[in-house]
């Protein structure tokens, strides 16, 4: 599976908001795992595994989830982990 990150502007989200589609990725070989947000701005990130990037959309589809921008993580690293 991949990895995408997904950008969201949601203006007025909420966790609970965040949190549904859970069951509907699971049907769609789709795992979520991480959601970042903002409430002041709106903005949300969600990192997720797909087969590919149209999984993907078409889940952001069924949940009524808008969408800026879908990309595929081709690297990934962490500052934390000395980088």
């Amino acid at each position: 599976m991949a990895k995408f990150i997904g950008l969201h502007s949601l203006p007025g989200f909420t966790k609970e908001m965040l949190a549904q589609g859970g069951q509907e990725a699971a049907q769609m070989n789709l795992k979520v795992l991480k959601v970042h947000g903002d409430t002041s701005t709106g903005r949300v990130i969600c990192e997720v595994e797909a087969p590919d990037r149209e999984t993907f959309i078409s889940w952001l589809n069924k949940i009524n989830m808008p969408y800026d921008e879908v990309a595929r993580v081709e690297m990934e690293m962490s500052m934390a982990e000395g980088g």
